[in-house]
């Protein structure tokens, strides 16, 4: 690159008949001597991948540096292009999904920090999974689609830390799995088979479609929250899950108030604790607590009913 001095740019270039990213800062004393070992700083931001093609995201002659992106690299899916993650267990920073691009997860898993959807994330016949790292978004903007819930293959969603959920359009799941911290859901996606919290928290309720399952995973005590709205009256139905499962390790302990409801199936491996100003002296009392319209299972677990005194 040609060095001009008292200059700071950014641009493209062509290396080996691909166009590439590139930031040049030279710093020139005024004598018009190139400094060294001056006292400045200067922040390069992670390089930028994009596609040139359509294909397999593991195809490195698909993107603009010949490779397939590295977990430090930010992503660019472009109008017109489709890349499908089908093998080699894909990985990216910030993975951006022009209007007119597609991203289709298919049989290999997708590790990134985020993804920005103004196009279309989907599956394939037999989707293994996406999983969003530390403090990660996914974020859907006006006109995108982010329909994750074909029934093939393990087909979850993982923020592995704190997270969250946002923009204009509410995306739609198969499984979602928060391992800890707080997943801020800023809109409201859909979840069509299990949501399973295994620690930390959500702040909103998903729109629980028919057969879906909020499945309790944290070991030791864990307090309904927003994940499971109580049955206020006037409230939707697509607030409260269809299935509930209480994992073994987990007591749940489900508080006074408007009750919790579940249609299908609640399933307690773990244990059930009904507290906080349940004032009956039976198991009666938890019909002011939560109602099952379908089954209740009580496998190695049980309930707790704590009476006030």
């Amino acid at each position: 690159m040609t060095s001009v001095p008292n200059t700071a740019g950014n641009g493209t270039k062509q290396r080996n008949g691909r166009t590439a990213d590139y930031l040049t800062l030279n710093l020139w004393n005024q004598s018009g001597q190139n400094v060294v070992g001056s006292n400045f700083s200067y922040t390069v931001q992670n390089a930028v991948v994009s596609l040139v093609a359509s294909g397999n995201w593991a195809t490195g002659t698909i993107w603009s540096t010949g490779s397939a992106p590295t977990a430090a690299q930010n992503v660019i899916i472009r109008n017109g292009h489709n890349v499908t993650v089908a093998a080699g267990g894909a990985v990216g920073a910030a993975v951006t999904v022009n209007s007119g691009g597609t991203l289709t997860l298919n049989a290999s898993s997708l590790t990134v920090n985020s993804i920005n959807n103004s196009g279309t994330v989907t599956n394939g016949a037999f989707p293994n999974g996406l999983v969003i790292n530390t403090s990660g978004s996914i974020t859907n903007n006006s006109g995108s689609v982010m329909n994750l819930t074909a029934p093939g293959g393990s087909n979850t969603t993982t923020f592995s830390n704190a997270g969250s959920i946002g923009g204009a359009v509410g995306a739609a799941f198969r499984n979602l799995t928060l391992t800890t911290g707080t997943l801020t859901l800023t809109t409201t996606p859909s979840v069509a088979g299990t949501l399973s919290i295994n620690g930390g928290n959500i702040t909103a309720s998903p729109i629980w479609l028919t057969g879906s399952t909020l499945q309790y995973g944290v070991t030791g005590n864990y307090n309904i929250a927003n994940e499971w709205l109580s049955n206020s009256p006037g409230s939707s139905g697509l607030n409260k899950p269809h299935n509930v499962t209480v994992l073994s390790g987990c007591t749940l302990i489900v508080t006074s108030g408007n009750p919790r409801t579940c249609a299908g199936v609640l399933t307690v491996s773990g244990q059930l604790a009904l507290s906080d100003g349940i004032t009956a002296d039976n198991l009666s009392a938890a019909a002011t607590a939560f109602q099952v319209n379908g089954s209740l299972l009580i496998n190695t677990g049980g309930f707790t009913v704590t009476v006030p005194t």
